[in-house]
């Protein structure tokens, strides 16, 4: 009986290290630098966030066009929030502002032409154009901003954004949310 336990005990390890060294194997096999079918998938990215803006009333104003109904929006400001793809935004280096503005009366909507650069607290950064419309009955936001150039996670990176809010008018403070994919043109 001694002769089978110690056959038994022999067996388990046995077992453990051909284990063991198979998954060191499969590893190996999964590693994509190893492997040019899996260099070449393309899987999804979400290009996610979630932002308050916080503006700079010191940059000034914006005249809307048409000039007739004095419409005016805060030239430009700062960011605070989390980018899914790349964590916590620097509020301090990432910056926002106004490179047109339009009122659209029929429509009660302020439409607004932006650009910036978000980065993130390792320092990474992407940078965007885009358009936001925010209606003046309920400070409703929608758009779309797109980004073109980026550094670290994001060099390589391009992605279209859809953007939904909310804007207090009485502090000009907008918080929004974004959704789009990435793609990194390797």
């Amino acid at each position: 009986m001694k002769k089978l336990n110690y056959f038994f005990l022999f067996f388990l390890i046995a077992l453990l290290f051909s284990g063991c060294s198979e998954f060191e194997t499969n590893q190996d096999f999964l590693n994509p630098d190893n492997d040019s079918e899996l260099k070449k998938a393309k899987v999804p990215i979400p290009a996610k966030c979630w932002t308050t803006s916080v503006p700079d009333f010191s940059q000034g104003t914006i005249l809307c066009i048409p000039e007739k109904y004095e419409v005016e929006v805060v030239a430009g400001g700062n960011m605070s929030g989390i980018e899914a793809h790349g964590g916590k935004l620097d509020t301090e280096k990432s910056t926002w502002k106004v490179t047109g503005c339009d009122f659209d009366y029929e429509n009660s909507l302020i439409i607004e032409n932006i650009e910036g650069k978000h980065t993130v607290m390792n320092g990474d950064y992407f940078l965007y154009t885009g358009t936001l419309s925010a209606s003046v009955t309920d400070g409703a936001i929608t758009g779309t901003v797109n980004i073109y150039e980026g550094t670290g996670k994001f060099e390589g990176g391009t992605a279209e954004v859809s953007i939904t809010g909310i804007l207090d008018f009485d502090t000009g403070i907008a918080t929004m949310k974004g959704e789009g994919f990435w793609d990194f043109n390797d």
